[in-house]
């Protein structure tokens, strides 16, 4: 079933008993992990208990669906509501797997994290239908959800900020959640036992620090800068966000490109293209949105997106590390078509 966007927030720090299962999906992979994260901690107070967690990427069982039937129905040693997580999930959806999920007489909560979806995907259109599972959209937070994040997180570490001060915060990013959290984080760091924040201690703290986002990363490839590519590339992966979400923000980013250039090719003018995308391109990054609209054409973006796909597919199923692996398509696919 489908929740209100209003009951999302608190469903997924505290999902229903009754719920068996959970999708997780959209273009915001660092909202996925977070939600993901809050599902398990509301499940299971002690997340070091190997008989309460189970994790399995999608391929795990998707031919050996009895496999997660098994772990659904297990009980803990030790007792108390068991978590599978199940990642990298594609769009289409074994029945088996279905079928395993709501014949569970069990109170185990089963979580899939998947990318963008279709409405038509037959995946998305199970957790829409039954009404014992739950899809969670998982979009790129807007300027208000950016800055109720931020207060959240400050308020309940204690501090308190000028208006001011939480403005230019907000301002300084927009999009991935993992991003935005590790901003904030990096911030209250910064001010230890200062528990007020002001103006100059954003500056301070935050300062260039969205440079690390995963917005500019896309916007890096997109211009086609190798050396703000390696910059920007070396700053996410020290903070530990991994190859896959950088890959899917990109490959969400062009599929904006896309999106703008075919509404272009269909007639309407360059602004009310931009102007219709959603959520709205973060107002700072329209102009760099438009350039790259005249280095990009529109086979360009469809090679490109086509490339996305395989290396992301490369990085879960070669074996080798996906980090090198993005490194060397950024910055040699990358260098390839400049020359």
């Amino acid at each position: 079933m489908k929740l209100p966007n209003a009951r999302i927030e608190s469903f997924s720090k505290k999902p229903d008993n009754g719920i068996k299962a959970v999708l997780l999906y959209g273009p915001d992979a660092g909202l996925v992990a977070t939600r993901s994260k809050e599902m398990h901690v509301a499940v299971v107070d002690d997340l070091s208990d190997p008989f309460r967690t189970v994790q399995f990427t999608f391929s795990d069982i998707k031919d050996d669906p009895a496999r997660l039937a098994d772990e659904i129905n297990a009980m803990s040693l030790l007792g108390g509501r068991r978590f599978i997580r199940v990642v990298d999930a594609p769009a289409s959806m074994p029945e088996e797997i279905g079928d395993a999920i709501l014949s569970s007489k069990s109170d185990t909560l089963v979580v899939i994290e998947a990318g963008e979806l279709v409405p038509t995907s037959s995946l998305r259109k199970f957790f829409e239908k039954e009404p014992e599972v739950v899809a969670l959209p998982c979009y790129q937070d807007d300027a208000g959800t950016v800055r109720r994040v931020a207060e959240q997180k400050l308020r309940a570490s204690g501090y308190s900020y000028d208006g001011d001060a939480i403005a230019h915060l907000t301002n300084s990013f927009a999009g991935d959640r993992l991003v935005i959290e590790s901003e904030v984080s990096k911030l209250i760091t910064y001010m230890g036992d200062n528990k007020n924040i002001t103006l100059d201690d954003v500056k301070n703290c935050v300062g260039d620090n969205a440079e690390s986002s995963l917005d500019v990363l896309c916007m890096a490839v997109a211009s086609r800068d190798l050396a703000q590519i390696e910059k920007n590339l070396n700053r996410i992966l020290v903070e530990g966000i991994g190859a896959i979400a950088p890959i899917r923000s990109i490959m969400r980013y062009f599929f904006r490109l896309q999106q703008v250039r075919a509404a272009i090719n269909d007639g309407m003018n360059e602004q009310m293209a931009i102007a219709n995308l959603r959520p709205p391109i973060f107002f700072k990054q329209v102009d760099i949105f438009k350039s790259h609209l005249k280095i990009w054409n529109t086979g360009a973006i469809e090679n490109m997106l086509v490339a996305l796909v395989k290396l992301e597919a490369e990085c879960k199923q070669t074996g080798s590390p996906a980090e090198l692996l993005l490194s060397r398509f950024l910055c040699v696919v990358i260098a390839r078509k400049q020359a």
